[in-house]
Order: structure tokens, then sequence, then C-alpha cells
């Protein structure tokens, strides 16, 4: 074993898909279930699937991807399984997948059991308090990614049970200043692109604390309500530098309509109506925040009414 010390730790781990263990699925471990990132392996490496009808769970982008790979398998879905109302990928692609496709969309429905002993042979859903028997024979989880962030949450550093990712301020850092985080560790999930700028900002963000920049700053948390789910960075050094605007992202809970608030100081310094769809991304204003001036941050969001979009099951099911 080779110990390694470092001035500076940058932690960018990733993420990973949620397994149907990890969501508390029941069932005999039959043989057929999947993740995505196995699908597209067995279609990669073999040129073939050892399934002809699954299930999909989930209605991220991942998930309508899953059906694109097997497309060009010559497959179908039986359906895909969501438990939110409305798919969390965009109203064009759900529509696009059930109009277009003719392939069946079970939202506001959970999945209940896997049936099978030895290999899958079907699944039972639960929807609007009936359950619902669908033949297939395999079921493929796609999506509820979540912070590949166990290093962090068995040590010393603060992580925050919203994102599951660790806290950092505008300098990447995190509780321990000799630890920083960036990319999708941070919390559950922007793209690739992202999280790769992410990464370079962290490093310039270390380079200057190494070279004798060191933040001085009070650390003022960001305080966040339902039905936003949470923000990241958690906390804003003040003294300190300017956001950039990769940070201060913030992601809903549920479907929602109103207006979301930014509250520096108890006053608004920004506003904007949001018709949000579960699980959607919010990128806040940075450059409406002084750090130098900051003494307490809020982000609210004022519900109004809900779009009958988002409460209506107008899909092929």
């Amino acid at each position: 074993m080779m110990t390694t010390k470092a001035k500076a730790v940058l932690i960018t781990t990733g993420i990973r898909e949620s397994s149907g263990v990890s969501q508390l699925i029941s069932s005999q471990r039959p043989w057929g279930m999947f993740s995505t990132g196995a699908v597209q392996q067995f279609l990669h490496f073999t040129r073939q699937l050892p399934f002809r009808r699954p299930v999909i769970i989930g209605s991220e982008w991942v998930s309508y991807s899953v059906v694109l790979t097997l497309k060009k398998a010559g497959l179908a879905p039986v359906a895909i399984v969501e438990e939110h109302s409305n798919s969390i990928a965009p109203y064009w692609v759900e529509k696009a997948t059930s109009h277009g496709l003719r392939i069946p969309i079970f939202k506001q429905s959970s999945l209940s059991r896997v049936i099978g002993t030895d290999t899958v042979s079907g699944v039972e859903i639960r929807r609007h308090g009936r359950r619902i028997e669908l033949e297939c024979d395999a079921v493929i989880f796609t999506g509820k990614f979540i912070p590949e962030s166990s290093l962090a949450m068995d040590s010393h550093l603060e992580w925050d049970p919203k994102t599951l990712g660790p806290k950092i301020d505008q300098y990447w850092r995190c509780s321990d200043h000799s630890y920083f985080a960036a990319g999708n560790v941070l919390r559950p999930v922007e793209t690739s692109g992202i999280a790769g700028r992410e990464g370079q900002s962290a490093a310039r963000a270390i380079a200057g604390i190494l070279n004798g920049e060191t933040p001085s700053g009070e650390c003022i948390p960001v305080q966040v309500e339902s039905p936003l789910e949470y923000v990241c960075p958690q906390w804003i050094r003040s003294p300190g530098i300017q956001l950039n605007s990769l940070q201060l992202r913030s992601r809903m809970e549920r479907a929602a309509n109103g207006v979301i608030k930014m509250i520096c100081n108890g006053t608004v310094i920004w506003q904007k109506s949001v018709e949000a769809k579960p699980l959607q991304r919010i990128r806040l204003p940075v450059r409406r925040i002084k750090p130098d001036q900051l003494r307490r941050l809020e982000i609210k969001f004022v519900e109004r009414w809900i779009h009958r979009r988002f409460l209506s099951c107008d899909n092929t099911l």
C-alpha cells in the first residue's frame, strides 16, 4: 500500500445510476434486471441483447436514449413507467415516444414488484391505487442518478442529505479546506460538459489558494425551501470572490408553478415566473449577488397554480 500526501485534494468521483436493489424493489432477484450502462455494453460488445420485451423504469433523458438503443437493435419496450405526473425529459420527447413510436407510458405509477424466480417474466406496477401486471422478459432501471460520494460520506467532510454530495463554497472547497469537489459528485445530474468546466474552475481556485490567495470571509449558508430540493454551492464566503455561471444551481422536487425569488439581506434582488417539471434544474443569476456585501441569502419558490399539463395523464395510458 502506498500513501500519498497532498496540499489539496479534488474529489471528482461522479455519479451512478440507482439499481433495483437501492430502489427497494421487491423481487427474488431473477436474471433480467439491467441498468442503462449494462444494456449499452451488451449491444456494443456482443451486437445483440439478451431480451426481447423489456420494461423501462424512469423517464429521464437517459431513459429515452435506451428507447433509441432498443430501436437500433430492432426492439421496442413494452412500456415506460414513471412515478411523477409527467416525464422528466422534455414534453416533446414524451410525445414523440408515446405517439410517434407508440410506446405506452404509465405516469404516476410505481414499480412494486418484479415477477419471476429464475428469469424475469413480468412486473407489477401500482397506478392510482390499482395494481397492473405487465408481461416482459427484462427490466431496465434508468436514471435516478446519485453522487458517487461514499468517500465524503465516510469521512470527516460535511455532506448535504439533499444532494448526497459534499457541501462546498464558491471556491469549490469542502468543510475541510484542504479538500475540494467538482462535477456530478456534488449533485445529480449535470452534463459532462458542465462537469468538465466545473473541474477547470476548481483547478483555478486550487491554484490560487496554493499561491497564497487564501479566502478568509465568513461562511454564509444559502437557504432553500421546498419545492426547491437543494442549491449548490451550499455556502458563500463573504467577503469572497464573485460566483461564476457554473454555480448557484438548484433543482425542483416536483412539478410546480409560481415565482422563484432570490432574497439577499432581506431584499428581493431577482425573481422569475417558472412553470417547472419534476427534477427540473434551475440556474440562478449569480451576477446579482455581491459576496462582499452578503449577510443572508435565501432562495424561495412561491407557488401559484399547477398547469393542467402537469396534472393530467394525457398520454397513451
